[in-house]
Formats: structure tokens, C-alpha cells, sequence
């Protein structure tokens, strides 16, 4: 959420970037923390994607480096700002802010520690993206598709998500799809 994340305000995200020169924190610092967590593609797709990834482990060694970044975040956001994957063949890249409209809604930073206090609520009441039944919505009232880091709301979706797990388990396995 760029509300309250970027890669100027993350301390982690623009940490990992200084791996690239101290520069590119700040050329990127009003840009979106893209999560590698959620990088869906095709099986070719994600085979281009994987390699460039790791050549560029190779190429950098932040992980050698004084940051000693183990993160694949850092090398996944310098990749995708610099536009390193969008020259990938056979690769198209989609962005999507936060809650609007993408595959999927990554949520964990609306919570994260260092969000400041004023920014922080449940996300019904607060970021006004949860009905009444527990399910997560876009900012234009579509229902999300897949929820990324709902484990940073715990105390408030647990339930919720056990009991979908519970009636997911008493569908007769031929009709869990």
C-alpha cells in the first residue's frame, strides 16, 4: 500500500537496493515495494524469470556484500524498476497497486511495525476492505482473489480463514475445486 510503503520509507526494501550503489535507493524511493512473494506466469515465463534472478545473484553477490542481503526482494525490486524483466522474451509484466485489481492483494504492509500509529486499523472499520463476513475486497468493492501476508492481520482474519479451511474439508474430495 503506497499509503504507507515505499521503497524511501522501508528501511529493508531500500537497505537490500544499496546493493546496486547508494543512489539507487533514493532514484527508486517514491517507487511501489513490488512483493516477490506474489509473482505468478507462465511455466516459460517464470523460467526466464527465475534465471535473470539468479544471474543476477550471481552478478551482485549481495549477499557476500557488508549488507549481506539474503532477501530476494531486493534483487526482484531493482529487476523489476530498472526494467530489467520487462526486456525478458516471452515475459509480460503487470503491475497492480495494492487493492486495485490485481491477481493479488498483498495487505502485510497496511500493518507492518513501522506503519505509523494514525495509519494502522482493522481492515474492515479502517482500510474499509472487509464485509461483514470476513472476506477482503478491492478499493472498488470487486472481492480480491487471492490475499498475500494475511497472517500480518492475524488476530482479525484467523477465524475467518480456519473456518473456510473447515468447510473446505467437509466438501466430499471430488468437489474441492
Amino acid at each position: 500500500n503506497r499509503l504507507v510503503k515505499r521503497i524511501g520509507n522501508c528501511v529493508f526494501n531500500s537497505g537490500w537496493l544499496r546493493c546496486w550503489g547508494r543512489d539507487i535507493p533514493k532514484k527508486y524511493a517514491n517507487n511501489s515495494v513490488v512483493c516477490s512473494g506474489s509473482t505468478l506466469g507462465s511455466s516459460s515465463a517464470l523460467l526466464a524469470y527465475s534465471e535473470r534472478m539468479i544471474q543476477e545473484f550471481d552478478k551482485q553477490e549481495c549477499h557476500l556484500g557488508p549488507t549481506q542481503s539474503q532477501s530476494d526482494q531486493g534483487y526482484h525490486n531493482y529487476l523489476y524498476h530498472s526494467k530489467a524483466f520487462h526486456t525478458l522474451p516471452g515475459v509480460r509484466i503487470a503491475h497492480h497497486e495494492q487493492g486495485y485489481g490485481g491477481l493479488v492483494n498483498t495487505i502485510g504492509a497496511m500493518n507492518g511495525f513501522r506503519v505509523p500509529k494514525h495509519m494502522k486499523g482493522p481492515l474492515d472499520s479502517h482500510w474499509k476492505i472487509r464485509d461483514s463476513k470476513g472476506f477482503i475486497y478491492e478499493y472498488d468493492g470487486t472481492l480480491s482473489a487471492a490475499i498475500h501476508q494475511w497472517d500480518r492481520f492475524a488476530k482479525e482474519l484467523t477465524k475467518f480463514v480456519d473456518s473456510l479451511v473447515n468447510e473446505y474439508e467437509k466438501r466430499p474430495p471430488n468437489d474441492r475445486s
